[in-house]
């Protein structure tokens, strides 16, 4: 429990089977668990059930129900929306400085921001580059931290050896190792995202070295990134809609796209690349129980100790290398991928922008100056929003 509530502080309790037990044996473990949790300083709900249970739904509608559904979308949604915003300000504010240069000017903005691209999928392209070329050094890093973390919970292994049961050890080594998978994760993406947003705002000062846009552009770039950084630092474990590469095949629809599905998109994004973490500890448990079980026999502590400490260990961290080598390369070129797409993403709605205030122009200068008026009055609308939700 210590572990998991680090990913969320929205957590219930559930014990199962107790059509199992009598009633009253139910009860004293419904109890036990309470007050295990109580002395933790984990005020979390406890129900008991079994799968004959007709007050099932009931109960799951009361722990759903004592959630703060507000927080909990403030939490993992509001920062995301308040990011998107602040994307749209930008964007519109690239369009109304250009609103006094007349359409040839226009279309080389236009073609400027084509530029930007390429030299966001070359940007893109050096880092993903990097990745296959530092795999192996990660890996050890990852591997480094893994050994450490085992090496200095040797004691509570060998305890869990002595106590003859595999289930608490298995807990004991998922608990271990799962949190600096994690912690590695987290901080190789940060890691990538940084890199990337450092070289594009450099690239922008030098294009954009007389206008506005490259502040516009860059937070842009930053606030999408911020975004990405967020989700993956807080452990967004929100059900995948898909893998983000399969949304480039989709026919979109841009005046239905709104900001929720953009952020839920994200959040998609930030469980693919959690869940191969996840599942590496999953998948190897077998493999490193079976190594620990030969130690089972053993009944004094020191030796248990040794052979853990100078045996066990590095047969773990062997079977684990391969693997984690394996997940590095592709999370962080999900990452990457889904980053750009992102990005180009953002750069294309600004040409957008662009390429519908040219057209007003070449039109009549009544449509034109109704259109500039439009691009003011959603411009300060999106701000009245960001108002709003700063103060909320």
């Amino acid at each position: 429990m210590e572990e998991i509530s680090k990913y969320s502080r929205y957590l219930a309790v559930i014990i199962s089977k107790c059509d199992k037990k009598n009633a009253e044996l139910t009860e004293e473990v419904k109890t036990q668990v309470e007050t295990t949790l109580s002395m933790a300083g984990m005020d979390y709900p406890v129900i008991t059930t079994n799968k004959f249970d007709p007050q099932l739904p009931d109960k799951f509608l009361t722990i759903f129900d004592n959630f703060n559904a507000q927080a909990i979308f403030d939490e993992k949604m509001k920062e995301t929306i308040l990011s998107e915003v602040i994307i749209m300000c930008r964007s519109l504010e690239i369009a109304k400085e250009k609103a006094f240069l007349d359409t040839y000017e226009i279309r080389k903005e236009i073609q400027k921001y084509e530029g930007i691209k390429q030299r966001v999928r070359d940007v893109f392209a050096v880092q993903k580059k990097k990745i296959n070329a530092t795999s192996a050094s990660m890996t050890n890093e990852v591997m480094d931290a893994v050994r450490g973390a085992l090496l200095s919970n040797a004691d509570r292994v060998a305890d869990a050896i002595l106590s003859g049961g595999t289930t608490g050890l298995e807990a004991i080594i998922v608990g271990i190792i799962r949190p600096v998978l994690i912690e590695s994760m987290k901080s190789f993406s940060n890691q990538q995202i940084h890199e990337v947003v450092k070289a594009l705002c450099k690239d922008f000062d030098k294009v954009f070295s007389k206008d506005g846009d490259s502040k516009s552009l860059s937070d842009i770039i930053t606030q999408t990134a911020v975004d990405f950084k967020k989700l993956i630092d807080n452990g967004t474990f929100t059900k995948a809609l898909g893998k983000y590469a399969d949304k480039e095949n989709e026919q979109k629809d841009q005046k239905n796209r709104n900001i929720y599905h953009i952020a839920t998109t994200i959040a998609a994004l930030a469980t693919d690349i959690i869940a191969p973490w996840l599942e590496i500890i999953i998948i190897l448990l077998p493999d490193i129980i079976s190594i620990l079980k030969s130690i089972f026999s053993e009944s004094d502590r020191a030796k248990i100790k040794k052979a853990f400490v100078n045996n066990i260990v590095p047969q773990i961290i062997e079977k684990m290398y391969s693997e984690v080598e394996t997940v590095i390369t592709e999370t962080q070129d999900m990452l990457l991928t889904a980053l750009e797409k992102e990005f180009e993403e953002k750069i294309s709605g600004i040409q957008e922008t662009l390429d519908a205030l040219q057209k007003k122009k070449e039109g009549k200068e009544l449509e034109f100056d109704q259109h500039k008026a439009l691009i003011e009055t959603h411009l300060n609308q999106l701000y009245g929003i960001l108002n709003d939700m700063k103060e909320n």
